[in-house]
């Protein structure tokens, strides 16, 4: 390529809702990287969603709708077109099975010099998934996972040597997610109590998450005798069945459930603690902002979780799916608040040391220089 220009790299997915961690992480970058050295474009197969509506009058050039269903007959004929018209230098993708295999496809066929797959979960939702990365992983450049765990994950699913995968942990904006300069003033105006601590989650509320596990959990933190207020930031199919689940404990005096929010780092910032009870996790950005704004994490021990936890120094893991142990945890840093404190200290240090915003995007900006420069 002429390295005057700029390289210009398709983000191609179905669409990029603002559901969750990965979305939020693939706007970040695609907003973040230098404009004078990268031109991003998204390429939304279906609707561009929240983020991508918020990318488009960002000014970031969109192509969308190029399918009408995921069977669509003409949806790769449209592609092509678009490749030849519009030229990508690198196509970046994710697991999104129809987005995933038509980018392996335009590889395959050199319609794209380039392709990176980022990998962001360790659960295959749907059978499609594991056909859809089978075929294109192979014709990637890189793959990208978050943790060794996850690569490890990664590798058994995608049947790719680990010479072909790059280890990118996700970043957190460092500016936007710290601890809280008068954390009780916080709380005051989203109408927390001030006179216990706060237990709290922000994610999309889906089955595997495991909120009947969180409700558990609470619960048994109560009968133990100690004052705690849970929090659960979040909307999806889970709300309304952890609602009826705590109020058929009767539990309400002791949950806030707001809903879904644009500003995660004003919730991270009223929670003393978070509590993560997920069946299955890559590497949950919530732990990483949460360990930002200074509180430390209890977890299940499930995908990444180990490599973002230090076990006994930022926070605790257990085995997934067993409430005592994570009660357990859960008490003991709630009885021991300078434990707690010392903990939070330590989470934030390293969330500066390892999980940047400015390195993240650093890493991703050399990978694509990298990948781009062998480019004829």
């Amino acid at each position: 390529m002429n390295h005057q220009e700029r390289i210009r790299i398709w983000f191609v997915r179905t669409a990029l809702d603002n559901i969750g961690g990965a979305e939020r992480v693939i706007a970040q970058i695609m907003t973040h990287l230098p404009e004078d050295r990268f031109e991003p474009i998204s390429v939304w197969l279906y609707e561009p969603g929240a983020f991508g509506e918020e990318l488009a009058e960002k000014g970031i050039r969109t192509h969308t709708r190029l399918a009408k269903s995921r069977s669509d007959p003409w949806l790769f004929a449209r592609l092509r077109k678009l490749a030849k018209q519009d030229k990508p230098h690198i196509i970046f993708t994710t697991e999104n099975a129809l987005a995933c295999f038509w980018s392996g496809a335009l590889r395959k066929l050199r319609l794209a010099p380039r392709l990176v797959i980022g990998f962001h979960t360790t659960r295959l939702q749907k059978k499609s998934v594991g056909v859809a990365t089978r075929f294109a992983a192979p014709s990637a450049d890189r793959l990208i996972a978050l943790s060794p765990s996850h690569q490890h994950y990664w590798e058994g699913i995608t049947r790719c040597p680990p010479e072909k995968f790059q280890i990118i942990p996700n970043g957190i904006n460092l500016s936007r997610f710290h601890p809280s300069k008068d954390r009780l003033q916080a709380r005051a105006e989203a109408g927390l109590p001030a006179d216990c601590p706060v237990v709290g989650l922000i994610a999309h509320l889906k089955p595997v998450k495991n909120l009947p596990l969180f409700v558990e959990v609470a619960s048994r933190v109560l009968a133990a005798g100690e004052k705690a207020h849970f929090v659960i930031v979040g909307d999806g199919s889970e709300r309304e069945p952890t609602l009826a689940e705590i109020e058929r404990r009767g539990l309400q005096a002791h949950f806030t459930l707001p809903g879904a929010t644009s500003d995660p780092a004003a919730w991270h910032q009223r929670f003393d603690l978070l509590l993560l009870t997920s069946h299955s996790e890559a590497m949950p950005l919530t732990i990483l902002e949460a360990n930002a704004c200074g509180a430390p994490a209890v977890a299940t021990d499930v995908g990444g979780v180990r490599d973002v936890i230090l076990q006994g120094e930022t926070g605790f893991f257990s085995q997934a799916g067993e409430a005592e142990p994570l009660t357990q945890n859960l008490l003991q840093l709630l009885r021991d608040s300078a434990l707690r404190q010392r903990m939070g200290e330590t989470a934030r240090q390293r969330a500066i040391q390892e999980y940047s915003l400015e390195g993240m995007l650093q890493r991703y900006a050399q990978l694509f220089e990298e990948l781009s420069s062998s480019v004829v």
